[in-house]
């Protein structure tokens, strides 16, 4: 399996493995201060949630092959069964095993609405040719695999979670 984003981070057992009844594709992995969800697509692309116990902030990742001028940004479409919303990637630069670049998608809450209601995700990336390639990820298993990210990063930092707590 490639690393998830390039990082190396050390899988742990907190409830997220791929296959787990009801997380369809989606994988957990965590370290000393990270916690990350995510899943390839067929052909190898990537998509997740990384949290980070040093800046306090969680952010979706995309890893693609698609390259980027790390700290630049550009528009991206993403649609999903809530519709489709403009979102914002910023390129974080080329993974550490060379192969994909990693950009943050913004706003948080609209990648998130997107992905969470599950089903097939799309992602729509301008290319400098004027064309566009198209990346889908089937997103089935999304809310389990956050919900168990979200207790992972909750127990990292001390705090407990509440019943029915996301």
């Amino acid at each position: 399996m490639k690393k998830l984003w390039g990082a190396a981070l050390l899988c742990v057992a907190w409830g997220a493995q791929a296959g787990e009844p009801g997380m369809g594709a989606w994988f957990g992995m965590s370290n000393k201060t990270q916690v990350a969800a995510g899943l390839a697509s067929e052909s190898g692309q990537q998509i997740g949630m990384t949290c980070d116990k040093v800046t306090d902030r969680c952010i979706w990742n995309l890893a693609v092959d698609v390259t980027c001028k790390p700290g630049a940004t550009g528009a991206l479409l993403i649609s999903s069964s809530v519709g489709a919303a403009h979102v914002t990637g910023k390129c974080l630069g080329i993974s550490e095993s060379k192969d994909l670049w990693r950009l943050e998608l913004e706003p948080f809450d609209d990648v998130s609405k997107s992905i969470m209601t599950g089903g097939t995700l799309g992602v729509v990336v301008p290319m400098e040719s004027g064309k566009f390639k198209v990346f889908r990820f089937s997103t089935d298993g999304a809310d389990k695999a956050i919900r168990a990210l979200n207790g992972a990063y909750k127990a990292m930092m001390g705090v407990s979670m509440q019943d029915g707590e996301f």
